[in-house]
C-alpha cells in the first residue's frame, strides 16, 4: 500500500478534533468520542506547545476555538500560501520530488532470496569497499540516497523503505571488520617478532638421545609423575598392588580405543565382565585424574604472546538422555549427529604442543559462543589479557578484543596464519576421533562420558609431546605478502627440484 501523503496545516484547512478537547467548550458536546469539524484560521504558542484557532465548519457566527495541536487531525490543507510555515511550503512546492520518492519507498513485495544472501548486497559490498559510496556519509555529502540507491538495477528489486536502515548496518559491520582487522594484524606481527620460523617437518622422527621428547621424559621422572604408587595427584594414585597389573591397564586402553561390548571384552580377555569392568573404570578414573599434572594454563602466560590458544567445541554422540515431560530434550541436540551429544570446549596453544585448556560437558545444544562467553574462558582471557583464534561460530560483537576469527579484510599473512591455527586445532580434535568410544554413540552415563573423554585428553597429550607433535603454525609460507610471491617461489621450488632431476 502506496505511503499516505502528508498534510499541512495552513489557512482554511478543513481538519477533524475530538469535541472534549476544544476550548472554551462551553454548549459543545460532552461525549467522549464526538468529533467535529472545524477551518484553521490561525496559530499560536502556549508556552512551548504549538496550538492552533479555529471555527466550527459552517458556522455562521464564526466564534474561535482554540487547541493543541496534536489533537487536531488535518483532512484537507487550504491554499500553499496559506501554510503557516515556510518550510512546509518549500516541502509543497516540491511535491513532485517528493512523490517520486514516496513513489520509490512504497512497500514492495522483496524477492525470495534474502537480503543478507543477495547480489545487491554484494555489489552494496563492493561499492563501499571501492570508495563509490563512502563508508563515512559525512565524507560525501553531495551523493544522496536516492543517487545511491540507482546505482545498480539489482538495488530496485528491494524495498527502497529499507534501504537506508541495510546501508547503515553494512557500514557498520564494515567498520567493526576493520577495526578487528587491524588488531588481528598486531597481534600477528608480535606473534612473528617473538618466535622463529620453523624450517622442518613436523611429521620427521628424529634421534631419541637429546630429542624434547627425552627431556620431557627425564622431567616426568624427576616430579615422579611416571609412577602413579607415587604421584602428586591423590585421585591418579594405584595404591592397591592387585590393580597394578599391566593386563589391566592395556584392557582399559583397550576399551577406549575399540569401545566393545561387554561380550566382546570377555571373548578378547577372557575375563568376567562384571569384574573386568571394575577393573576397566579403575583405570580410566586414574589416567583422567592426571589432567591437572597435563592439561593446564603455563605459569609464564605465554610470554608476550597476544595470540595464546586456538578454541574449538568437540560433539560426542550419546544416548537420548531422559526428560520429565517430552520423550526427547532437545537442549542436547546435536547439529553435527543428528542426535543428542555432549560438547567439550578445548584450547591448544599455538606455539607449543600443549592442549591447555578443557572445559565441559555441555550439552550438546548450547552453542560454541554461549560456552565461550558463560562458561569460564572468556573471563580467563580478559583475565590473562590474552586473545584466542576461533572459527566462524564464535562470531559476535562483544568479545572483539578476545577471540580472533577468520576475516576477508584481513591481509594474506593474517589470513594464512589464522587458517594454519585451525586446522591445527582440528588435527588434535581428529586424535581424539581416533577412540571410538568418544567417535560412537556412547552407551554409558554421562558421568562416565567425562572420565571417558578426559582420559583420552590426557593420552593425546601424551601423544603429541612425544611421537605425534602438532605442526607449526609460522612457516615460511604464511610471511608472503600476496600470491603472486607465493606463485614464484613455489615455480623456484619446481624449477630447482627439475634441474637436481636433470
Amino acid at each position: 500500500m502506496a505511503k499516505k501523503k502528508r498534510l499541512f496545516p495552513g489557512i482554511g484547512a478543513k481538519c477533524t478534533i475530538l469535541t472534549r478537547f476544544m476550548k472554551p467548550n462551553g454548549g459543545l458536546s460532552k461525549e467522549k468520542d464526538h468529533r467535529s469539524i472545524v477551518v484553521l484560521k490561525e496559530f499560536f504558542y502556549e508556552g512551548h506547545r504549538l496550538c492552533f484557532r479555529f471555527n466550527l465548519d459552517g458556522d455562521d457566527q464564526q466564534k474561535i476555538y482554540h487547541s493543541n495541536a496534536r489533537y487536531v487531525r488535518i483532512d484537507s490543507e487550504g491554499g500553499i500560501d496559506d501554510f503557516f510555515f515556510e518550510a512546509d511550503k518549500k516541502k509543497r512546492h516540491d511535491g513532485d520530488a517528493i512523490d517520486k520518492a514516496e513513489a520509490i519507498m512504497s512497500k514492495k513485495k522483496e524477492p525470495a532470496i534474502k537480503w543478507k544472501h543477495s547480489r545487491a548486497r554484494q555489489l552494496l559490498y563492493q561499492d563501499i569497499m571501492d570508495n563509490k559510496v563512502p563508508l563515512d556519509p559525512k565524507d560525501d555529502l553531495s551523493l544522496s540516497l536516492e543517487d545511491i540507491f540507482s546505482m545498480h538495477a539489482e538495488y530496485a528489486e528491494y524495498d527502497f523503505g529499507l534501504f537506508h536502515g541495510r546501508l547503515k548496518s553494512l557500514r557498520k559491520t564494515i567498520c567493526a571488520m576493520n577495526t578487528r582487522s587491524e588488531i588481528d594484524r598486531r597481534a600477528y606481527e608480535n606473534y612473528v617478532s617473538s618466535h622463529p620460523v620453523s624450517l622442518y617437518s613436523h611429521g620427521g622422527y628424529i634421534q631419541w638421545q637429546g630429542s624434547a621428547a627425552q627431556k620431557l621424559l627425564e622431567e616426568d621422572i624427576k616430579n615422579e609423575l611416571h609412577d602413579l604408587q607415587r604421584t602428586r595427584v591423590p585421585a591418579a594414585r594405584v595404591s592397591s598392588k592387585a590393580n597394578l597389573k599391566v593386563r589391566f591397564f592395556l584392557m582399559a586402553m583397550h576399551f577406549l580405543k575399540c569401545y566393545p561390548t561387554e561380550r566382546q571384552r570377555e571373548a578378547t580377555f577372557q575375563y568376567c565382565p562384571s569384574w573386568s569392568r571394575r577393573k576397566i573404570w579403575f583405570w580410566i578414573n586414574r589416567i583422567a585424574a592426571l589432567q591437572s599434572e597435563k592439561i593446564f594454563w603455563p605459569k609464564d602466560n605465554f610470554g608476550n604472546d597476544i595470540w595464546a590458544i586456538t578454541v574449538d567445541g568437540v560433539h560426542c554422540w550419546i544416548q537420548e538422555p531422559t526428560h520429565q515431560e517430552f520423550s526427547k530434550d532437545t537442549s542436547y541436540f546435536s547439529h553435527k549427529y543428528n542426535h543428542a551429544g555432549l560438547c567439550y570446549e578445548l584450547g591448544i596453544s599455538i606455539g607449543s604442543n600443549r592442549l591447555v585448556w578443557m572445559n565441559g560437558p555441555f550439552p550438546a545444544g548450547k552453542s560454541d559462543l554461549k560456552i565461550f562467553n558463560e562458561d569460564g574462558l572468556k573471563a580467563m582471557l580478559i583475565a590473562k589479557k590474552k586473545m584466542c583464534i576461533a572459527d566462524g561460530g564464535y562470531a559476535g560483537s562483544d568479545h572483539i578484543h578476545h577471540c580472533s576469527m577468520p576475516n576477508i579484510h584481513d591481509s594474506r599473512p593474517v589470513r594464512r596464519f589464522k587458517a594454519r591455527a585451525l586446522k591445527r586445532h582440528e588435527k588434535f580434535n581428529g586424535l581424539i576421533k581416533n577412540f571410538h568410544s568418544v567417535d560412537c554413540r556412547f552407551r554409558h552415563s554421562i558421568g562416565k562420558f567425562k572420565s571417558v573423554f578426559e582420559a583420552i585428553c590426557v593420552i593425546c597429550q601424551y601423544q603429541i609431546e612425544t611421537d605425534k607433535p602438532l605442526y607449526h603454525v609460522l612457516v615460511e609460507d604464511v610471511l608472503l605478502e600476496d600470491e603472486v610471491e607465493e606463485w614464484l617461489t613455489s615455480n623456484k621450488v619446481a624449477g630447482r627440484l627439475g634441474c637436481e632431476q636433470d
